[in-house]
């Protein structure tokens, strides 16, 4: 990168979590996929999150909603945007607010792996688990593809456009037929 500064430093790949989890991060600017909403969350780091497609935008209010960031539109954002951006996710205040929701992302039972152990140890003692799966495993493909109701939706649509095809041409002929028998009068 031409005329990079001192403090700037440019790898291939960087160890994310690692990052930001460290106590001199101060903002996190991201475009807002899951796993890096996630990860600024449970370090605790605001983040001014610029969505661009897919999952991003849904991630990016629901962060925002939840007081972890901002979010900026990339199309229209100018440099002024950005500034007050990271001086809104800068305030001690909102870094506060970002501190209090890892809190509570963490606020769990039992940690992720342990709740993984016991899942999977409830499947093995239950073989299987089969009252825990959902009826969609045994349906036939029609109906768990729901085509059978789209063929009766689509049945019902073509029925309803035929009938008022045939009502508003009925209609038609018979007005077109009154103005022509007027024409032949005159």
């Amino acid at each position: 990168m031409p005329n990079k500064p001192d403090n700037v430093l440019i790898q291939k790949w960087m160890p994310q979590f690692d990052i930001l989890c460290h106590p001199n991060v101060k903002a996190f600017i991201t475009h807002g996929g899951l796993l890096g909403t996630t990860e600024a969350v449970h370090c605790g780091v605001p983040a001014v999150v610029m969505p661009q497609f897919g999952d991003q935008y849904t991630n990016a209010k629901a962060l925002e909603a939840s007081g972890g960031g901002v979010i900026l539109d990339l199309s229209t954002m100018t440099e002024q945007d950005v500034y007050n951006a990271l001086k809104t996710v800068l305030d001690p205040s909102f870094n506060k607010q970002a501190k209090e929701l890892s809190v509570r992302f963490k606020d769990r039972p039992m940690p992720p792996l342990e709740t993984a152990i016991y899942w999977i140890e409830y499947v093995a003692r239950h073989k299987g688990a089969p009252h825990l799966r959902s009826a969609a495993v045994g349906m036939p493909y029609y109906q768990y593809l729901l085509l059978d109701v789209i063929a009766f939706l689509t049945f019902i649509g073509l029925a309803i456009t035929y009938i008022l095809y045939t009502i508003f041409t009925f209609f038609l002929r018979k007005i077109f037929k009154r103005e022509t028998k007027k024409l032949k009068k005159q």
